[in-house]
């Protein structure tokens, strides 16, 4: 609200109730509804999370100048594919970490995940089949629990715009 307020330059009441009664409604709508989401952050392992950062910051510097790469091509060899992959992660909170997480990393956004099934889609095929190696949701996984197990499994690729129908169907890859 101070940056507001600074960047605002209204000093008022009136302007500066509006900012307060603004923050108070934001806190409201954004209060945890349930305690197992809070218990679920406690359970989290904070030092593997300094670890974790700093990978996931190094993978979105190399997915960006691998896009730009792909995009600066005379050619331009885009490849677009849709992914369907399982993961078992172990609460809800690993699997918002893992959707965003493979969001951050250019080339490559989370449409969807319903339960433990993810749907992803990647601008060229090497971004597609990146996300089925496991790294990324064992490390995921990892900042709740010492033995994540097999993170990846039942996964399906189809192009994007070919069959999307596909994405459930048989793998076109």
């Amino acid at each position: 609200m101070l940056i507001w307020l600074f960047l605002s330059g209204h000093y008022d009441l009136f302007h500066i109730l509006l900012g307060v009664a603004s923050v108070v409604l934001i806190l409201l709508m954004n209060r945890p509804r349930e305690p197992a989401s809070s218990q679920l952050l406690q359970a989290m392992r904070w030092g593997r999370v300094l670890l974790y950062l700093p990978w996931l910051i190094k993978e979105m510097v190399l997915s960006a100048l691998y896009v730009m790469r792909v995009v600066l091509a005379p050619r331009m060899p885009l490849n677009p594919h849709l992914i369907r992959f399982k993961s078992e992660q172990p609460n809800d909170v690993a699997k918002v970490i893992l959707g965003n997480s493979i969001t951050l990393t250019p080339g490559t956004l989370t449409i969807d995940i319903n339960q433990q099934e993810f749907v992803v889609h990647a601008l060229t095929y090497p971004l597609a089949t990146g996300l089925l190696n496991e790294t990324m949701q064992t490390k995921v996984a990892r900042l709740f629990t010492d033995n994540p197990g097999k993170m990846v499994f039942d996964t399906r690729t189809t192009q994007s715009g070919r069959n999307l129908a596909g994405i459930t169907g048989t793998p076109e890859s």
